[in-house]
């Protein structure tokens, strides 16, 4: 659905949800439609001018994010945005799903490639997880704050297995509800992997060229593209440059022989799931063939 504004945008959103039963000031409350299953889902523009040192606002990122998440893998999205960001270009669909992390409890993972892969998409390394977009590893415990959830996960690993799934209070750090699967999205619309390659790089320094960005100014980006590091406004430099589409992420975890899970109704309703943490795992089997179910994970 396309409003004319943001304003406009974000009040046919509050709309839609309380016409659908999915209003948002239930987040986190009692009966409130899980994030995962909402179908009311808000693209707002990122309003920031190209190439300058200024990233758009990180709820927007998140609010992007959530929406391609849901246009790959939702149940029917209904989608509210603008002229202004329907006009942006958009990370190709296979990238969006290469870029997620599906974990279900049994799995195998990796827990240092999980957070490389973490950094590369935009999550920073914490001590202590607090606020969307953080992440911390300590020893087997792997903690995480998606833009998906109310709140953040904790994975408890056994070697590299993935022992529990819990939410838990960033307060208090309490852990809580267990969780028979999780999926980890961005909360960046690029990689660090993407965006430090040399053709990458050269395309943006020529793109800054071209909108007669300072020098000073491009010696820092490309400095920072260099050495591995997000600098403002960086996040969307694979989207602003015509024609490049960022590239397939790799494989980070390695699922268990056999292993499968119970799927959310939102997914199965499409016939879809997301990425598995391993990008090349085998389709997970559906919950109504008995014939390829090797178990299922209890609440």
């Amino acid at each position: 659905m396309l409003a004319s504004g943001a304003a406009e945008a974000e009040a046919l959103v509050s709309d839609l949800a309380l016409f659908l039963g999915e209003a948002r000031v239930a987040l986190g409350a009692a009966g409130a439609v899980p994030a995962l299953e909402r179908r009311v889902q808000s693209f707002p523009a990122w309003d920031v001018p190209a190439f300058e040192p200024v990233s758009p606002p990180a709820a927007v990122v998140h609010d992007r994010m959530r929406t391609l998440f849901h246009l790959v893998h939702g149940r029917d999205p209904i989608v509210v945005t603008t002229p202004d960001a329907v006009m942006q270009r958009l990370l190709p669909k296979a990238t969006v799903s290469a870029a997620m992390r599906y974990l279900v409890q049994g799995d195998e993972v990796d827990a240092e490639e999980l957070a490389q892969h973490l950094i590369s998409w935009g999550y920073l390394r914490v001590p202590v997880v607090e606020d969307v977009g953080e992440f911390s590893v300590r020893g087997g415990l792997i903690d995480v704050f998606t833009p998906l959830d109310a709140e953040p996960f904790r994975l408890e690993l056994d070697g590299d297995r993935i022992e529990s799934l819990r939410t838990f209070d960033p307060d208090t750090q309490r852990s809580s509800d267990q969780r028979e699967e999780v999926v980890i999205i961005p909360v960046r619309e690029a990689s660090l992997a993407d965006l430090r390659t040399p053709e990458a790089r050269r395309a943006v320094e020529v793109r800054a060229i071209e909108i007669e960005m300072a020098r000073l100014d491009r010696n820092a980006m490309s400095d920072a593209l260099e050495n591995g590091l997000f600098s403002q406004g960086s996040s969307s430099y694979p989207l602003r440059l015509p024609g490049r589409a960022p590239r397939r992420s790799s494989t980070i975890c390695r699922p268990t022989s056999g292993s499968g899970s119970t799927i959310r109704p939102a997914w199965r309703a499409r016939g879809t799931r997301p990425s598995s943490s391993c990008s090349n795992a085998p389709a997970r089997p559906s919950k109504h063939d008995d014939s390829s179910r090797h178990r299922s994970v209890s609440r």
